[in-house]
């Protein structure tokens, strides 16, 4: 019997002058772009001034890998992989040969 994902904690990001509450089960994915991020959500893109490695850290949860130098991805919203690209609402995200493996490890494939 395999154990239960431990859920991630909400965190707070700074965009602009206020502090937003991320719960990490309602991310899609992230998006780094140099010192910035763009944590995309169901409902809305967040940008904030953050490291694409210290939000790593935060998002320390099974549900979550990269993918790419610039993405993260949670697993829990892929909708379909094909060759070296990721499916995620309708936006194609790119697998890198780097992160390949561990992208297909972190899933469970039949």
């Amino acid at each position: 019997m395999s154990t239960p994902a431990k859920a991630s904690k909400p965190f707070y990001v700074q965009s602009d002058k206020r502090l937003i509450k991320i719960n990490p089960n309602d991310i899609n994915y992230v998006e780094a772009c140099g010192n910035y991020v763009f944590i995309h959500l169901e409902a809305q893109k967040i940008f904030s001034y953050c490291s694409l490695r210290k939000l790593i850290e935060k998002l320390d949860c099974e549900n979550f890998v990269q993918t790419h130098r610039s993405y993260i991805i949670n697993i829990d919203k892929i909708k379909d992989i094909e060759d070296n690209s990721v499916l995620i609402g309708n936006k194609v995200i790119s697998i890198s040969r780097r992160f390949r493996k561990n992208v297909l490890n972190s899933i469970d494939v039949i």
